[in-house]
C-alpha cells in the first residue's frame, strides 16, 4: 500500500527496494531537488532528506535486512535496539541481588533481595552466581511473589549455587548511556534486549555476536574493550574482535553504535599507567572505525567523562560511582546521553505518534488505537491539597512530601506545539528526600485501557527538567503500575535510580526535554482492575534553587498488530 516516508540521516544507505509514486529527494550538500515517476529508493551516503509517498515491495532477504523501513515499525514504534557488551552495557538495565537460587525438578527458584519489579513474561538474565550452569539470558520468568520467580533450568544445570544477580529487563537503569541518549531522541529506539555480560572481554563478547543478530536488531549498542585494558590483553587480538563484530552489523545493514571507553576514575583499583596508555590507543582506533565504515558512530564516552586538567588523565568525579574505576553514575550516564543524542539526531529516523486532539483519546473515540493518550487537554480540574499546590487537571493527581522550603506549585502551562497543555511543578527543596508526584488517577484511567491479555505494550511520557543540579535532583523516576490477575504491582520502568541514593540523575540545569520509554511488557491473564502512570522526582540534600519538572503527554503504545 502507498505509504508516506520521512527520512533524515548521515551515512546511511537504504536496501535497495523497488518504489512506485512520486518522490522527492532533496540532497543538501547537491543543491538538487529530484521529482521522479519511477525510482529507486536507494540514498547514499551524505547528509539528506527524504519525503515520499510510494508503494513498497522488497524481496524476503531485503525485509530481513532492514524490517523498519518495511514493516513501518522501525518509523512508527522506534528501531529494534539490542545491547551487547560487557558491564558497561548490563548497566543500561536495572539489576537486584540473589538472596537464594535452588533447581529441583527442572526448574530454578529465585527469591531477590529486593522486589524485582517484573511480571509474567517479562524476560531477565541471571548470572554471577557461584555456579555457572544456573546462568541464562533473555529468558521469560514465571512470577510467584514481588520477590521471587522461576525459570526453566539451562540445559547441564547442575548442583547448588549462591551468590549472582539479576537482570531486569522490564526495567531500564538511570546508569545507562542508551536509556539516556533515547530519552533525548524522542524514543526513537526500541529496546529490544540487554545482553551485556560484567568481566566479559571483547573476544568473548565477539562469541555472542549470533545472540544479537537472532534478535533482528536495526541498531547494535555495543561497548568492548574495558575489560581487555584490565586484564592486560594484547591490544592486537582486542581490536580484531572488535572489527569482526562491525563488520558484521555493517554486512547485516544494522546501525552499529559503539562507545570509546571511559576512563579510569581518580582512586580505582585497576589503574596504571601502562593499562590507561592502551586505553587510550585503543580509543584512538574506536575514534578511526567510523571513518572506514558506513553505519558505525561512535559516541566518545572518554571525552564526555574525561578531567580535562588532570595530569594521569583520571575521569571527573562527579561522573564515576564512588571507589569504582570505570563504572559511571547516572550524572555520567545523562552526560554521554546528551553527547549520544548530538550523534544520532540526524541519523536516527524520528517518530512522532502523539495524539493531536482530545478526539483521539481513547476516552472519547475508542476506535483510536493509540490506546492510551494522557495529555491534559484543557488547564481545569482539581485543586491540589497541601503540602503541594495549584491545579491537577482532569484524570491526574499531583502531590508532594512535606519538609520543602518552598512546596511545589503545580499548573498547566499550554504546550508550545499547540498539544494541549503540560502539568508543570515548582518548589524549592528543604530536605533530603522530598519529593513531587505527578500521576494518573488509577480509576479514570480504566475507561482509558482496553488492554488485551497476551499483547505487548509499551508506555512513553514526556518528562521536562529544569534546574536540575542547582536544585539538587537525586533520582527521576517514570513508571507505570497495574493490577492484573494475582501478580499486582509495577509493571514497566523507564528511568528508575531508586538504587542509586546520593548520585544525581541529570547533568544539566537547562531545560531538558526527555521522552521516556518503557521496555515492552506482555499483558498476563487476568483482568485489569487499574492502571497508573508516576512521575516523580526526588531531591538528594536543601537548597536555595528551585526546580521545575513538567509531565506532557502520556501514552500506552501498542508494540504489536493488534
Amino acid at each position: 500500500m502507498p505509504k508516506t516516508i520521512k527520512y533524515t540521516g548521515t551515512q546511511i544507505r537504504w536496501p535497495e527496494l523497488s518504489v512506485t509514486g512520486k518522490q522527492s529527494i532533496w540532497n543538501p550538500g547537491q543543491q538538487e531537488e529530484r521529482a521522479d515517476a519511477e525510482a529507486a529508493l536507494l540514498l547514499g551516503t551524505g547528509k539528506f532528506e527524504a519525503v515520499a509517498t510510494v508503494a513498497i515491495t522488497a524481496t524476503p532477504d531485503q525485509a530481513a535486512a532492514f524490517p523498519g523501513l518495511v514493516s513501518g515499525a522501525g518509523i512508527g514504534r522506534g528501531l529494534r535496539t539490542v545491547i551487547l557488551g560487557d558491564s558497561l552495557a548490563a548497566y543500561n538495565s536495572a539489576g537486584v541481588g540473589i538472596s537464594t537460587i535452588v533447581l529441583a525438578a527442572g526448574v530454578i527458584t529465585v527469591v531477590t533481595a529486593s522486589a524485582h519489579q517484573m511480571r509474567d513474561g517479562q524476560k531477565a538474565n541471571v548470572s554471577g552466581t557461584s555456579n555457572a550452569t544456573f546462568h541464562a539470558r533473555n529468558f521469560p520468568i514465571t512470577y510467584i511473589s514481588s520477590t521471587s520467580f522461576s525459570y526453566p533450568a539451562p540445559a547441564g544445570a547442575t548442583g547448588v549455587a549462591t551468590g549472582g544477580g539479576v537482570l531486569c529487563q522490564n526495567q531500564l537503569s538511570s546508569c545507562g548511556d542508551f536509556v539516556h541518549t533515547n530519552a533525548r531522541l524522542g524514543s526513537r529506539m526500541r529496546f529490544v534486549a540487554n545482553l551485556g555480560i560484567g568481566g566479559e572481554r571483547a573476544d568473548q563478547i565477539r562469541a555472542r555476536l549470533d545472540e544479537a543478530f537472532a534478535l533482528s536488531p536495526d541498531v547494535l549498542w555495543f561497548n568492548a574493550g574495558t575489560n581487555d585494558v584490565i586484564q592486560d590483553r594484547d591490544y592486537a587480538l582486542t581490536i580484531a574482535d572488535i572489527e569482526y563484530c562491525a563488520a558484521e552489523a555493517v554486512r547485516r545493514n544494522i546501525l552499529f553504535v559503539i562507545k570509546t571507553l571511559p576512563p579510569f576514575a581518580s582512586g580505582g583499583a585497576y589503574y596504571t599507567a601502562a593499562r590507561n596508555a592502551n586505553l587510550l590507543n585503543l580509543n584512538t582506533w574506536h575514534r578511526n572505525l567510523a571513518t572506514r565504515y558506513r553505519n558505525v558512530y561512535v559516541l566518545d564516552l572518554y571525552r564526555a567523562l574525561i578531567q580535562p586538567t588532570d595530569a594521569s588523565g583520571f575521569g571527573a568525579t562527579a561522573y564515576f560511582q564512588a571507589a569504582d574505576s570505570v563504572h559511571y553514575n547516572p550524572r555520567g550516564a545523562a552526560r554521554a546521553g546528551a553527547l549520544g543524542a548530538a550523534l544520532l539526531a540526524d541519523v536516527l529516523p524520528a517518530i512522532d505518534n502523539r495524539a493531536t486532539s482530545i478526539t483521539d483519546n481513547y476516552g472519547s473515540n475508542a476506535a483510536n488505537r493509540d490506546l492510551h493518550d494522557r495529555a491534559p487537554w484543557t488547564a481545569t480540574g482539581g485543586t491540589v491539597s497541601a503540602p503541594a499546590t495549584g491545579v491537577a487537571p482532569t484524570g491526574w493527581i499531583c502531590e508532594a512530601s512535606a519538609g520543602w522550603t518552598t512546596p511545589p506549585a503545580y499548573s498547566c502551562p499550554a504546550r508550545a506545539d499547540g498539544l494541549g497543555y503540560n502539568i508543570s511543578a515548582t518548589g524549592t527543596p528543604g530536605a533530603a528526600n522530598n519529593t513531587l508526584t505527578i500521576r494518573t488517577d488509577s480509576t479514570a484511567q480504566n475507561a482509558r485501557l482496553p488492554s488485551f491479555v497476551g499483547k505487548k505494550y509499551r508506555w512513553i511520557c514526556e518528562v521536562t527538567v529544569t534546574n536540575a543540579v542547582a536544585a539538587g535532583l537525586r533520582t527521576l523516576e517514570v513508571y507505570a503500575a497495574a493490577a492484573v490477575g494475582a501478580a499486582s504491582g509495577q509493571i514497566a520502568t523507564a528511568l528508575s535510580g531508586l538504587s542509586q541514593a546520593g548520585l544525581l540523575a541529570l547533568d544539566s540545569d537547562t531545560a531538558t526535554t526527555l521522552t521516556f520509554p518503557t521496555a515492552e511488557f506482555e499483558i498476563p491473564s487476568g483482568a485489569v482492575t487499574n492502571c497508573s502512570f508516576t512521575v516523580r522526582g526526588t531531591m538528594d540534600a536543601a537548597s536555595a534553587s528551585a526546580i521545575t519538572i513538567a509531565a506532557g503527554s502520556v501514552r500506552m503504545q501498542p508494540m504489536d498488530d493488534q
